[in-house]
């Protein structure tokens, strides 16, 4: 990657134990980062590369900034307003309680651009680690529809009728909850496990299970649990939560399933697999690749072919960051590692593949790319960026969205959108402070 990590210098995370910021994205990309530094800086000095599909760095001189602006496009430009630190009462109706479960829907302190825009949808995020918030990109309006239990890991169900994140239970606990997206009063804590850590949600394909990890205390072992839906109608009852698999580690990273519902994998170092008719831990399924962990696992839409990112460096650029692999889990293996087939260098830290699987964008440090699985080529189409930009795709891939900030002495992450192909990048909010992570671009 071509950059050092810019951090938020003025958030709370940094005061927050490295380990244990799992709350949202933030820790995350926190923890993969700081482990591909420490790789990069271990690594012998005589490597030699991995064999290359395309040029990226011929590639690197085509940034947002000299792609010629689509004319169908019109520009935006939000207005300014004040966001606290935190959401409060104060800063919300009169009428605002605080309720431990039941969302109230409230809109955010910001003047939201007027001007329409051709991209369509709604953008579901985590706002200040605090609150959940969705954004219309139609419009550029935002609200919070949730306000209390310090949400994180926001998922949107692939069927995008609900929304599913980890919040405070009782005590200090933190529980699994789901919300439904056609009435927000609808929230249902579906776990009641009573552990201090809950991490990584992931929905099935067909939207009616969840897996997760969570431990009883914050350094402790994790397990793998899966909640399925045993209800019906627009506010369904969960239930039959089951721990699948036990493990060693104390951080799992990137839970997916495969299109059947019969096996998850997940990270953590390499990649490794749970078999859920036998409830048994598999792996790991990949072997070391020397540079440093293997991470960001996703089955390729409706294949069991798991794709990841191995930890890689340019040793022209030391650009460091993940190389496209993958590997067919069709089949179980009995004894030894697949041999994963390494790919595009993206030098990424995270990656998501369009609903159809032609288009994958991969968000490093400081850079988007996107990459055309037909013909297997990347190439860059925002460079630069003060965040690592988060990116993911709108429903039909036409568009991305993603974390940047203007020019200025106290950078403040902001939503922008770009097309594909890297025409027109421009704000959607205009937050004076905060901090945003989980981004979900879902249908109007």
């Amino acid at each position: 990657m071509t950059r050092i990590r810019r951090l938020f210098s003025n958030r709370v995370h940094a005061s927050v134990p490295l380990l244990h910021t799992w709350r949202g994205g933030q820790g995350v990309r926190f923890f993969i980062l700081l482990l591909l530094l420490v790789s990069a800086a271990c690594q012998p000095a005589g490597s030699d590369a991995l064999p290359t599909l395309i040029d990226l760095n011929a590639l690197a001189t085509q940034t947002a900034a000299a792609i010629t602006p689509d004319a169908n496009v019109p520009t935006i430009t939000p207005t300014p307003t004040t966001i606290p630190t935190r959401i409060t009462p104060a800063t919300l109706p009169p009428a605002w309680t605080a309720a431990p479960t039941v969302a109230q829907t409230t809109a955010l302190p910001v003047t939201p651009a007027q001007q329409q825009i051709n991209a369509t949808g709604t953008i579901f995020y985590i706002y200040n680690s605090d609150s959940i918030a969705m954004l219309d990109v139609a419009s550029a309006s935002e609200e919070l529809i949730l306000a209390t239990g310090s949400p994180g890991s926001l998922r949107v169900a692939p069927d995008e009728r609900s929304l599913a994140y980890v919040a405070q239970g009782s005590g200090s606990a933190r529980e699994l909850y789901v919300m439904s997206r056609t009435n927000f009063d609808c929230v249902q804590a579906i776990t009641s496990l009573g552990q201090a850590r809950l991490i990584a949600p992931a929905w099935s394909a067909d939207s009616k299970r969840l897996a997760f990890a969570a431990s009883q205390t914050t350094t402790g072992r994790l397990s793998i649990y899966t909640v399925e839906q045993i209800g019906i109608g627009d506010c369904p009852a969960w239930g039959n939560v089951q721990r699948v698999a036990d493990t060693d580690f104390d951080i799992v990273l990137d839970i997916a399933w495969n299109p059947d519902a019969t096996r998850l994998v997940f990270s953590s170092g390499l990649i490794y697999g749970v078999d859920l008719g036998e409830r048994r831990l598999l792996g790991p399924l990949t072997s070391p690749g020397g540079f440093g962990p293997d991470y960001g696992s996703v089955f390729y839409p409706g294949s069991n072919t798991v794709y990841f990112l191995r930890t890689d460096t340019d040793l022209n650029s030391s650009d460091v960051g993940g190389r496209l692999a993958y590997f067919d889990f069709s089949v179980i293996p009995k004894q030894s590692p697949f041999d994963a087939i390494t790919s595009t260098p993206l030098f990424a830290l995270e990656m998501q593949f369009s609903r159809d699987g032609r288009y994958l964008v991969a968000g490093g440090t400081d850079r988007i790319l996107v990459q055309d699985m037909d013909i297997q080529t990347a190439a860059p189409i925002v460079n630069q960026t003060k965040f690592p930009p988060q990116p993911v795709f709108n429903p039909d891939a036409s568009f991305i969205a993603y974390l940047d900030s203007p020019d200025g002495p106290r950078p403040v992450p902001q939503i922008y959108i770009v097309t594909r192909s890297g025409n027109q990048p421009r704000p959607l909010t205009a937050h004076t402070e905060g901090n945003i992570s989980d981004l979900n671009w879902v249908n109007p």
